[in-house]
């Protein structure tokens, strides 16, 4: 199994998976959108137009996804779908498919509702639930990736720290919230854990088991001298200032069950201070 294909290859977690799979020696080519002339490597570019590679690809992993501040939430449930749809084309047909979600679909689900997969999404990804009930249909694995992925090159929680204003992050309190964190270096072997094994249509959460409510993230973040400023707002203030999303994305308070699968190699906590 050695010719994968992977979507979303420029973005942070795509760029990451696909430099794993060629650190290992796999044959990585990439999806497009955009005419393949005018990709970085159009040898090793696909489109979906290249019908003659129909039914070809052993891995085909999704790590794309049209960005929310550019999308209503319905035009991305439509997009994915069908970049998905597009994907399954290529895929062989006895290939392991591995879609890259979120765990803001499950921001309002139980403890129960988290063991069997029910999804209690925040209203942004609300849609997403028909992509992913479709993705199952069709055998795709579903790996639920948490709110903040941070390490590597261009490192998310880097970026989101840089455009906080006067380095002083907000929270509501009292912080109820609980929030996992996962290193961008550990998903690419989990995916390949996946694709190893050969499973069709399985759900997996991957996070570090080690998790913070928003108050003590900040404290954590302040420790690391990463912030300077802890601005502490009570509930209704917060909604009023931050907005809907982030209010709901705040109370999240999710105890992840974990794939037994997945391994943290990193910690969130060491990334930061180094202890």
């Amino acid at each position: 199994m050695n010719k994968v294909l992977i979507a979303g290859a420029s973005g942070y977690v795509g760029r990451h998976v696909s430099g794993y799979k060629k650190s290992l020696g796999y044959q990585v080519f990439h999806f497009a959108h955009r005419p393949v002339s005018e990709c970085d490597d159009p040898a090793m570019t696909v489109s979906a137009q290249d019908e003659h590679l129909n039914a070809f690809f052993d891995v085909v992993i999704n790590c794309a996804r049209p960005h929310w501040s550019q999308y209503s939430p319905q035009e991305i449930a439509v997009q994915e779908q069908r970049l998905m749809k597009q994907l399954d084309m290529l895929a062989a047909p006895d290939a392991v498919r591995i879609h890259t979600s979120g765990v803001w679909l499950f921001g309002h689900a139980s403890v129960q509702d988290l063991k069997h997969f029910i999804c209690r999404p925040i209203s942004v990804v609300a849609p997403d639930q028909t992509t992913i009930q479709a993705a199952l249909n069709q055998g795709w694995n579903i790996v639920y990736c948490p709110s903040l992925i941070y390490g590597g090159d261009h490192c998310q929680l880097a970026r989101i720290l840089a455009e906080l204003p006067d380095q002083q992050m907000t929270v509501a309190v009292p912080s109820t919230g609980w929030h996992q964190y996962v290193h961008v270096e550990d998903i690419g072997p989990f995916y390949t854990t996946l694709a190893s094994l050969k499973v069709q249509g399985t759900q997996h959460f991957i996070a570090e088991s080690c998790g913070y409510s928003a108050l003590d993230f900040a404290g954590l973040l302040k420790q690391a001298q990463k912030i300077r400023h802890i601005q502490q707002l009570d509930w209704d203030t917060f909604s009023r200032k931050q907005g809907e999303m982030a209010l709901e994305v705040e109370q999240m308070h999710l105890d992840l069950p974990v794939s037994d699968l997945f391994r943290a190699t990193r910690s969130i906590r060491h990334y930061l201070i180094g202890c």
